[in-house]
């Protein structure tokens, strides 16, 4: 049976602000000579001696940020890809034993941390079945969540704190992962990768995609977060989402939905993710850059709580960003 921890919905009560980390993957790629695997890219790190010290110095690095800022964290578990088909076809430990082995790694960092541990908590991550940045790959609801249970069921026995499922670019695919994490009982964050047009990847626009799952999962996510957009484009896809028209109220502005908007993970470059994806080289701002467009979003929605970084992103940009966030 698995074991319901409340320390995740207790630290967000009692907390206004939370770092989480920043890029992990795209650091791999672009610092290392190390190579992500095709199907679950860096989900095997944890299993080589080499690869495990780099991960661990990766994740230390934005913890050791969140100490500095004295602000709690949310870490996210490599398991991003790592479901049971990309675990056979990668030849990796199917998903219960390799989901107890990634979050047994990850509570080695929290206990690592010493008193600081107290401040962290330990997510189960997972990504859409296929291409993050391609609709195309979106798949329906029921098919959903018959592809997803499995993992978030592995994880959920794990012993995760909450589940994030991150970077989905289509509603139908969100709703089904929705009603498999609402199935355990644990809380769960649903994060959207947007378009500054105020809508996911498969044009439903962030407010519909909110009401939807909202209307359609219970429990409801505790909230929804933006990963993998820059902040000003945030902020804009906020903006336009407001201006969704509705019967009747066509000129009005709704902002009903933005309170459900609780975080954002943010690209350091504000290129479409099209640009970024092909870039030879990192495109990004630097860390002073970045925290100031952050703090735009920090101001402009203070009810907003969980703030990191994505592609473009590594420790100096968390470090800089919970100092600033720590004066607010």
């Amino acid at each position: 049976m698995t074991v319901i921890s409340d320390r995740f919905t207790r630290l967000l009560q009692e907390h206004d602000l939370f770092l989480t980390e920043g890029a992990i993957i795209e650091r791999i790629r672009r610092e290392t000579d190390f190579p992500l695997d095709p199907h679950v890219l860096n989900a095997g790190f944890i299993y080589d001696p080499d690869q495990r010290i780099l991960l661990k110095e990766l994740y230390t690095g934005y913890i050791d940020a969140g100490r500095e800022a004295g602000l709690p964290m949310l870490l996210l578990a490599p398991t991003w890809r790592a479901t049971p088909p990309r675990l056979f076809a990668a030849g990796l430990p199917e998903v219960k034993q390799y989901s107890l082995d990634a979050i047994s790694f990850m509570r080695e960092l929290q206990n690592d941390a010493g008193n600081y541990g107290e401040k962290l908590l330990v997510g189960g991550l997972t990504g859409p079945k296929g291409d993050a940045y391609d609709s195309r790959d979106g798949i329906p609801t029921h098919e959903a969540v018959v592809f997803h249970t499995e993992q978030i069921q592995a994880l959920a026995a794990a012993g995760v704190d909450y589940f994030m499922a991150a970077t989905l670019p289509t509603l139908p695919e969100a709703i089904g992962i929705a009603q498999a994490m609402a199935s355990t009982g644990i809380p769960y964050i649903i994060s959207f990768v947007l378009r500054p047009t105020g809508s996911l990847f498969d044009g439903a626009p962030l407010q519909r995609a909110i009401d939807t799952i909202d209307n359609a999962v219970s429990p409801a996510p505790y909230g929804y977060m933006g990963n993998c957009v820059h902040p000003r484009n945030f902020n804009t896809a906020l903006e336009k989402s407001l201006f969704i028209p509705q019967p009747d109220l066509a000129d009005t502005p709704n902002d009903s939905h933005l309170p459900r908007i609780i975080g954002l993970q943010a690209n350091t470059s504000d290129a479409p993710h099209e640009e970024l994806n092909d870039a030879s080289s990192l495109l990004g701002d630097d860390p002073d850059k970045f925290t100031n467009a952050m703090l735009d979003v920090v101001i402009s929605h203070p009810w907003m709580k969980i703030f990191g970084g994505c592609c473009g992103s590594n420790n100096q940009h968390i470090l800089m960003l919970g100092e600033k966030l720590h004066k607010c």
